[in-house]
């Protein structure tokens, strides 16, 4: 029996949606633990899969747990902290709460203190998975997120009935701006090699760390689930004869400004700023609120929600096999993607397509700490940055300029965007998703 968690939608494309979930479940029963609102909707969707679904229990004492994310998370000793933290102020928060953080962030650099906090969280009580443990008998334990705080609860679980763990960060940019590993796992599985230089640096051990690669992105090497180019625009009731842009929007916790600035592009699309015919695809992010209202209707863009909504509102979403096959065809049919520090910019690279990062407020004039420029701050994008195959726009004339440069010349960036997937991926061979769960399994066998 092997226990997973699956708070949100990328963990599920990363479990489900790859090879690790059919690896696993001919070889063990797999029992998922998922938010007690999507219970039915995994129940429905997945019945085919033969697994059993639980509700993430609630922590023992959750203020106590909630003291302590916040404890790790400015602990975490990294310049993508340092500009967190000084985004929260600048947003509003206390001088008394940004000194505390900083004070945080400052002694984080020092390995006595960093094991001093793990071992006092350690001896936290905490016993919502008991109940589960007992039930279940779990053989292995699979934290398949490690930022939320079940994660946490169900290893120190795991450690205290005696059942070995693995761990795997949902995201290339955990290890450095959103997860302290308060508690190690018995092994950890990370996606990329700079993935693994940060797992070292928060004391995890070399020899327990195992490189995959991103079971989500294994989906890329099936160019069967390609659809004809004209076919697929014509389906979004656009121009297959049109340069098309994938224009991926932020929302609005992310860039308050960047409705503003798909308008003024558009504009310019309309009085022919640009040196060829153009068309838009406008994806949202899935998980924020994006204000298409205020963009004018025309026949130039189409407005392209990703992921399927399965609660009441718009930020609760999964993705399904449809929604990740939309999204393959519109990475391989675009001719530029437009987006504010996404990883799609590493994915568009995998397809070979160009891409620019906006790295300005509109027409507003903000703060450092709160434009969205202090993305570029963050260590994991100053890596991807660093390959030389993105361009970015530091303002609207930039923006302009440099989507014609590409438009007309989409071979600019080429060797560039080939380093930075390659660096920021591990490989893109369709098979990270069997590396995981051949990993898991080798582990189980021997617990």
């Amino acid at each position: 029996t092997i226990f997973i968690t699956m708070r949100d939608g990328e963990v599920a494309k990363n479990i489900l949606l790859s090879e690790v979930y059919p690896s696993l479940q001919s070889q063990a029963r797999i029992v998922i633990f998922v938010p007690q609102r999507k219970i039915a909707y995994f129940q429905k969707k997945f019945a085919a899969l033969n697994f059993h679904v639980e509700a993430i229990p609630n922590a023992s004492f959750p203020r106590i747990e909630e003291a302590f994310s916040d404890l790790f998370l400015y602990s975490l000793h990294t310049k993508s902290i340092w500009t967190k933290i000084e985004n929260s102020y600048f947003s509003g928060g206390s001088m008394a709460g940004r000194t505390i953080k900083k004070a945080l962030w400052f002694f984080g650099q020092w390995y006595f203190l960093r094991w001093f906090w793990r071992v006092i969280y350690r001896l936290i009580p905490d016993y919502s998975f008991n109940q589960l443990f007992a039930v279940y008998h779990p053989d292995l334990v699979f934290a398949a997120n490690l930022i939320a705080n079940e994660d946490a609860r169900l290893l120190k679980t795991a450690r205290r009935f005696g059942v070995k763990s693995i761990g795997m960060p949902k995201g290339w940019d955990n290890l450095t701006l959103k997860t302290f590993l308060s508690v190690f796992p018995d092994w950890l599985l990370v996606q990329t090699k700079p993935m693994e230089d940060d797992a070292r640096s928060l004391d995890y051990p070399a020899n327990r760390i195992a490189v995959v690669g991103f079971p989500k992105f294994d989906v890329y090497t099936r160019r069967e689930l390609l659809m004809p180019r004209e076919e697929f625009l014509k389906k979004l009731g656009l121009d297959p004869a049109k340069k098309t842009i994938l224009y991926a929007g932020a929302g609005d916790q992310l860039a308050p400004y960047d409705e503003e600035i798909l308008r003024d592009f558009l504009a310019a699309v309309v009085v022919g700023k640009f040196g060829v015919p153009l068309q838009l695809i406008v994806r949202p992010h899935p998980k924020y609120h994006y204000r298409k209202e205020i963009i004018p209707a025309s026949s130039d863009w189409v407005y392209d929600r990703p992921g399927t909504i399965v609660g009441t509102t718009e930020d609760d979403f999964e993705f399904e096999e449809k929604d990740i096959a939309h999204l393959m065809n519109s990475l391989a049919h675009c001719d530029l993607l437009i987006h504010t520090a996404s990883t799609l910019g590493i994915e568009a690279a995998i397809f070979d397509k160009p891409a620019i990062t906006i790295a300005f407020d509109g027409s507003q004039k903000v703060h450092p700490a709160v434009s969205v420029t202090r993305y570029y701050d963050y260590v994991h994008y100053q890596r991807v940055l660093a390959a030389g195959g993105m361009k970015v726009a530091k303002s609207f004339g930039d923006l302009l300029r440099l989507t014609n440069e590409y438009l007309l010349n989409p071979q600019l960036d080429r060797e560039g965007r080939k380093k930075m997937a390659e660096e920021n991926t591990y490989r893109i061979d369709g098979k990270a998703g069997e590396r995981v769960a051949s990993f898991i399994l080798t582990k189980l066998e021997s617990s």
